[in-house]
């Protein structure tokens, strides 16, 4: 930001990002016209002429730019996105509410969303109670995305109407996170937040290494409790052995946000695992796929299970006022089950 330090003149600074600064759209298409590969040019801090265009309230050309396939999730530091740049500190501005109807969800297809979670997580509690343990739903997103932190804040609230308020976040216990997510969870629905991402050296070691703490942590949970963490993360708590989550304690349920974003392609091999609908829950056309296959996967739950469920008379019914609430998944009756269970190299 201008007040922050930015300086129109550095090198990386360019010519487009000083016409959006001067509201010139005029100069703008010009420059775009000479090089149309100047529309997602970033400065030094990551900003396109787009979030420029959105912090300096200049909607004509946020209009021109988007129209023109702007991107527009680019990644910021702090997890900020287009709409945080488009707002001013008292708050959303015209420009932020129309950003936020162009670029994000739409409040009917959040609704058809946050109804297909709540069978989804319905049924997944049953089975979690069938098997006697606690589930763990595991979010695997991209930092700072609008409409990924939209869909969160929706599924988060379903959650809690369950019950469900342990958030483990990838974050270290020495710090005080400001995620916009983290700080929705606590300050909006009162949930509670446990760093997870407790490395002594989070900085400068690997995912791997880190993924072996992690693991710890949140298998010493003894709660339902939801993870949000990269995508990067979620192949490891599968694959590798040593940062396996404790499969004896957890019911997993593994989804990824990530697929929402139509600019993210997958680069790495873990990504590619995370993608792939046979190996974690995708999210399309307002439902979440495939749950069955992908659930039996991560738990390798046998039949039997799946049957038992069925046994169960649905009882969790979220109603639309606020104070009555579906009954908490803490203190639903636990079934045991006599029949041994075998997931990814656990007995129990």
């Amino acid at each position: 930001m201008l007040e922050s330090g930015a300086d129109v003149n550095a090198p990386r600074f360019h010519d487009i990002h000083k016409a959006v600064l001067a509201g010139d759209l005029v100069q703008v298409q010009q420059i775009l016209k000479v090089d149309p590969t100047k529309l997602n040019v970033v400065d030094e801090n990551g900003w396109s002429a787009l979030y420029w265009a959105a912090y300096s309230q200049h909607q004509h050309i946020v209009e021109y730019l988007l129209d023109n396939n702007a991107e527009v999730e680019l990644p910021l530091e702090g997890q900020y996105n287009l709409i945080d740049c488009a707002e001013l500190e008292n708050g959303p501005t015209p420009l932020s509410s129309y950003l936020k109807e162009r670029i994000g969800f739409s409040g009917k297809e959040l609704e058809k969303l946050a109804q297909s979670f709540k069978f989804l997580i319905e049924e997944q509690l049953n089975i979690a109670k069938t098997c006697d343990k606690n589930m763990l739903i595991v979010f695997a997103e991209l930092h700072g995305k609008y409409k990924i932190y939209q869909l969160q804040k929706k599924l988060l609230s379903v959650l809690h109407d369950f019950g469900i308020d342990i958030f483990l976040d990838e974050s270290h216990v020495k710090d005080e996170s400001q995620y916009p997510i983290v700080v929705y969870a606590k300050n909006k629905l009162g949930m509670t937040v446990i760093p997870v991402d407790n490395h002594p050296r989070r900085e400068k070691v690997s995912v791997q290494k880190r993924n072996v703490v992690m693991a710890k942590e949140i298998s010493s949970i003894d709660q339902h409790a939801f993870l949000v963490t990269g995508a990067e993360h979620v192949y490891g708590f599968f694959a590798q052995e040593s940062s396996q989550i404790d499969g004896s304690k957890f019911h997993i349920v593994p989804i990824n946000l990530t697929n929402i974003i139509s600019s993210h392609h997958a680069t790495v091999p873990e990504v590619h695992f995370v993608k792939d609908p046979n190996n974690v829950i995708q999210i399309e056309n307002n439902t979440f796929t495939n749950p069955k296959t992908v659930i039996k996967k991560w738990n390798a739950i046998e039949e039997f299970v799946l049957k038992k469920q069925k046994e169960f008379t649905p009882s969790l019914k979220i109603k639309k006022n606020s104070a009555s609430k579906a009954p908490s998944s803490k203190n639903l009756p636990m079934e045991k089950s006599k029949k041994t269970i075998v997931s990814r190299g656990f007995i129990y």
